[in-house]
């Protein structure tokens, strides 16, 4: 039998239900994501909280039409969602927690004050400058999932070269 969802979860949908939007992140998009990641003979997982935080966390960082699209797609109004997500993250029991970061180069991208506020309230994010290397990231992971997950990438590739600016 399924429990209940946690009471965040049902303040959420309800309030999505009460303005006119369908939770489809819940569902369809997480679904189709996960269709797109996974490949044929290996075994791939997805959290669709991780999937949640991370479109929360882009969505921040975008205005205009690209907000509004964002928004629609995650059947949620921004300000609705941070809370949402704060609230979620409040929950975590120490068996569950979530580790968030945001890394850029020194001198490409100067993240807005409000911006990195929301990332650090909302997300408890952590915002890196600097070292944007496999092995930075890979060591800033194992640290914060208490080893859980050893290496989220194997090597140098094209999200990590000189020439992006953003990722």
């Amino acid at each position: 039998m399924m429990e209940r969802a946690p009471q965040p979860v049902r303040e959420m949908l309800a309030l999505l239900r009460e303005s006119g939007h369908t939770p489809y992140l819940v569902g369809g998009c997480v679904r189709d994501l996960l269709r797109g990641a996974a490949k044929p003979d290996t075994t791939t997982i997805l959290s669709p909280y991780s999937a949640l935080l991370a479109l929360g966390m882009a969505a921040n960082g975008a205005g205009g039409r690209t907000l509004e699209e964002m928004e629609y797609a995650l059947g949620a109004k921004l300000d609705d969602l941070n809370v949402w997500l704060a609230s979620c993250r409040a929950a975590e029991d120490g068996e569950v927690v979530s580790a968030n970061s945001i890394w850029t180069r020194n001198g490409t991208v100067q993240l807005l004050p409000e911006f990195r506020q929301t990332m650090e309230q909302k997300y408890g994010a952590e915002v890196h400058a600097g070292d944007l290397s496999v092995a930075a990231i890979n060591e800033w992971v194992d640290s914060n999932t208490k080893g859980r997950i050893k290496k989220l990438l194997e090597q140098e590739n094209a999200l990590l070269s000189e020439n992006t600016d953003l990722w």
